[in-house]
Formats: structure tokens, C-alpha cells, sequence
């Protein structure tokens, strides 16, 4: 039987690194909660990260902490999967000045590329029948 999975939301920085020491291995999921869908105005204020059974939700004064993390995870160029990819990476990128230079898998692209019947919705934030909610 699998364990259940160990998930956390945090606000502030206090209990954040013992949770992130639980994300160090495997692939890395990374998703972002921003203030709307505009690359160029809106914002991040909320990150979640998974790895393994562990899964984060960071906010608040937490924030800051978790994307410096990030950023660590990226200098390690360790693998990474986000759920439209070319979004957040444009927010945390417009956020916090934060560039991924190298291939990320995205489950988005991955979707369409099995099932191409959904056309690409106009607004650009994801591709009909490919969302997230959709795909779970």
C-alpha cells in the first residue's frame, strides 16, 4: 500500500525548509497561482512544488524562500515538469526575474501531442480538453 502523501501549506518561512528538504529528489513539479493571466502586469503569489509524495504550497512571506530554492534547482539544471510550461515560466521569469535556460517537460504538450482533437483555446492560457482539471 502507498503512503499517503505529505503536503503542506506555508505562509511564512519558519517550517519551510524541512519541507523543502523532503522535495530534493526526482523530478521537480512546479506550478504557479498568479494575480491573472497577462505575462506582462500580473504576478506570482503562490508557488506550488511536488517531488516524490511530497507536495508544497508556498505564499506570503514563504514565497521568497521557495522561488531562492527554486532558483537553486535550476542552477542544478535538475528536471522539471510544469502543466503549461511556456506560462509560468514567463511569470516567474516577470516575477522574480527567474530564467529556466534548458528543457523543461510540460504535461500541457504532452496531452496535445497524444490527443491533437482540442484546439488551442483563444485565450492562450491552455488547449480545450488539455487543462489540468481536465487531464486529473
Amino acid at each position: 500500500m502507498r503512503e499517503p502523501l505529505n503536503a503542506a501549506i506555508l505562509g511564512s518561512p519558519d517550517r519551510l525548509e524541512p519541507w523543502l528538504n523532503r522535495l530534493r529528489e526526482g523530478v521537480l513539479a512546479v506550478d504557479t497561482e498568479t494575480t491573472g493571466l497577462r505575462w506582462d502586469r500580473d504576478r506570482v503569489g503562490g508557488l506550488c512544488l511536488a517531488a516524490g509524495d511530497t507536495a508544497i504550497y508556498c505564499y506570503g512571506d514563504a514565497l521568497g524562500n521557495a522561488v531562492r530554492w527554486l532558483g537553486d534547482q535550476v542552477k542544478a539544471k535538475r528536471p522539471l515538469v510544469f502543466h503549461n510550461a511556456k506560462f509560468d515560466l514567463h511569470m516567474l521569469r516577470g516575477t522574480f526575474g527567474l530564467r529556466v535556460s534548458y528543457p523543461v517537460d510540460d504535461t500541457m504538450i504532452m496531452s496535445f501531442l497524444i490527443d491533437n482533437r482540442g484546439a488551442p483555446d483563444v485565450s492562450g492560457s491552455a488547449h480545450k480538453g488539455h487543462g489540468l482539471k481536465n487531464l486529473a
